[in-house]
């Protein structure tokens, strides 16, 4: 088995291009672009317009782009693995939407090509080793209570 740090939060800095239209002269296209700066050894470096921002909101992916640098990071610079000789298990909160949970394994099985995926509630995953009473789970955005109805005495 393995385990390494993953980080959830990513430094972002904004660039602010300025393109010329060639059909009319006056009139310009503003574009931004994003670059991520992922890792710790990234993140504590000051840098102009860059701000520190998660993919997350609510305990669900709400930054895709985001997110999929941040595997791309996990795989090159964590695992040193190649996705498609991993199966993943990822972990979600009792309210993720089906469309976010699709699109993560859309994702997974269409971009990295994994072998295998699952997806399991966090609640249940925190409640495992438990085996007993309930389990209240709590970050810094959200909190949920999980009875264990079938524990055994």
């Amino acid at each position: 088995r393995f385990q390494g740090d993953i980080p959830s939060q990513v430094a972002v800095q904004e660039i602010v291009d300025q393109v010329d239209d060639s059909v009319d002269q006056d009139a310009q296209k503003t574009t931004k672009k994003r670059k991520y700066f992922i890792g710790s050894e990234h993140i504590g470096v000051p840098r102009i317009n860059t701000e520190i921002e998660t993919f997350m909101k609510d305990g669900m992916i709400e930054d895709w782009d985001m997110f999929e640098k941040m595997v791309d990071y996990a795989y090159a610079n964590v695992f040193f693995a190649e996705s498609k000789y991993q199966p993943v298990l990822f972990s979600e909160c009792a309210w993720n939407a089906k469309q976010k949970r699709e699109k993560l394994m859309e994702l997974m099985f269409e971009k990295y090509n994994v072998p295998a995926f699952f997806l399991v509630k966090n609640a249940v995953l925190a409640w495992y080793p438990a085996k007993a009473g309930p389990n209240v789970r709590t970050s810094e955005l959200t909190a949920c209570d999980v009875p264990n109805i079938s524990a055994s005495k």
